[in-house]
């Protein structure tokens, strides 16, 4: 059967005592969002696939996560295996347990944008 397979990396790396970040609690997370490959047909006209990526707390739903904590990726083109590779830098103080929720969507002109899939990354 056929699924789809996306590629995201959260990294976090470990605060060094000496690191003043780390003394004042800020715990950024470097998030780099790559591809999807397999993407299902969003509707008639192919596929415009875009991400969107949000930061907040293991297990909350999406509409828990704050906007402001995450980025949408640009528009790849018509496209069933999308290339996006960007990466930005979200703030994960405050949480016991950061989780990165990632949403692909097609883009449609003149109806709501499609939900071609979603996965997490703790």
């Amino acid at each position: 059967s056929n699924s789809t397979s996306m590629g995201c990396t959260a990294i976090c790396p470990l605060p060094s005592p000496d690191d003043d970040e780390s003394v004042h609690g800020i715990k950024p997370r470097a998030i780099i969002m790559w591809r999807a490959t397999n993407l299902k047909n969003g509707d008639a006209l192919g596929n415009d696939p875009y991400v969107v990526v949000r930061v907040g707390e293991a297990g909350t739903k999406w509409e828990e996560k704050p906007r402001s904590a995450g980025r949408r990726g640009a528009v790849a083109g018509e496209n069933k295996n999308p290339l996006w590779n960007f990466g930005f830098t979200a703030e994960t103080a405050g949480l016991s347990k950061p989780e990165v929720h990632v949403r692909v969507y097609d883009m449609d002109l003149f109806n709501d944008d499609d939900l071609l899939g979603e996965g997490r990354v703790l």
